[in-house]
């Protein structure tokens, strides 16, 4: 399908490719709403029109689907995600799925068309979540997981020590940023493993390969775990100002974390200020 101006869809509006990006999230497929996912509006929540047919839309602003749908969990529970070719390879490699192309098919003198190819994808991947779904349903849940708040919490107290010498209003940004990582982290964990929606991982601390991955794995992914790894640098930096001697920096880094940076000067040129002082502590 071409648009107007011949020039090619980002994404098949195809209703089979619909149809198996619900099955997909049916089936347990991670995502966090970011700005560059296309969705699909099955059930006809947003009253603004798409320049996309059959209510498929391309978050440009996060801002307005909050303002739609309040919150993260609410857009999530509403909506479809659409992965683009890209990201299809990239969860693909994850699952350790191949391209299912067989040998009947590299052989046919009749190329598949694009759409035929996420489809492919879309089945692939779909497949692969559901054998892990019925092995899920075989184990037993971890009697100890507690909660999700709780594991969360253990985390930050295993990466970050005791946290209540930090204003109550920092300690609530840093926990939203890890409850964010968190829900991608344990979502692929719960994946990879075979583990059921209750499961929680008996160690409480971020494994660094899969956070590395999360990191570059999906563009939705990445501005989460760099938030986690800018609040890690600051959480230490700020345990070793001495408040009466550096408030000015000791100010900065709060602001940092609460997201209050000064227009000119950037998040990651402040951390690099205070890591490259002469008196700045050495790890």
């Amino acid at each position: 399908m071409m648009m107007a101006t011949n020039t090619p869809t980002p994404i098949p509006m195809d209703d089979r490719l619909l149809d198996l990006a619900l099955e997909m999230k049916l089936a347990g497929l991670p995502w966090e709403p970011q700005v560059g996912c296309f969705v699909w509006d099955h059930q006809g929540f947003i009253s603004h029109p798409s320049p996309f047919p059959k209510r498929i839309y391309f978050i440009l602003s996060m801002k307005r689907f909050l303002k739609i749908f309040g919150d993260a969990e609410q857009i999530k529970s509403r909506l479809v995600w659409l992965p683009t070719w890209y990201q299809l390879r990239q969860i693909m490699q994850r699952l350790n799925i191949g391209d299912g192309v067989t040998d009947s098919d590299r052989s046919s003198s009749q190329p598949s068309t694009p759409e035929e190819e996420m489809i492919r994808f879309y089945r692939s991947i779909l497949q692969r979540l559901k054998a892990i779904g019925a092995i899920s349903r075989g184990n037993r849940p971890n009697a100890d997981s507690g909660s999700v708040t709780e594991w969360i919490r253990a985390v930050m107290a295993s990466e970050l020590g005791d946290l209540n010498w930090l204003p109550i209003s920092v300690r609530h940004r840093i926990e939203s940023v890890y409850s964010e990582v968190a829900g991608s982290y344990l979502g692929w964990r719960r994946i990879e493993e075979g583990r059921p929606e209750d499961w929680f991982p008996t160690e409480t601390s971020f494994d660094t390969v899969l956070l590395r991955d999360l990191g570059h794995f999906f563009s939705d992914y990445q501005a989460s775990v760099k938030w986690l790894e800018r609040i890690r640098q600051a959480v230490l930096l700020l345990g070793a100002i001495d408040t009466r001697k550096d408030s000015e920096n000791y100010d900065r880094l709060i602001n940092l974390i609460l997201e209050k940076v000064e227009p000119r000067t950037t998040q990651r040129e402040i951390l690099t200020q205070l890591t490259t002082r002469e008196d700045a502590p050495l790890s």
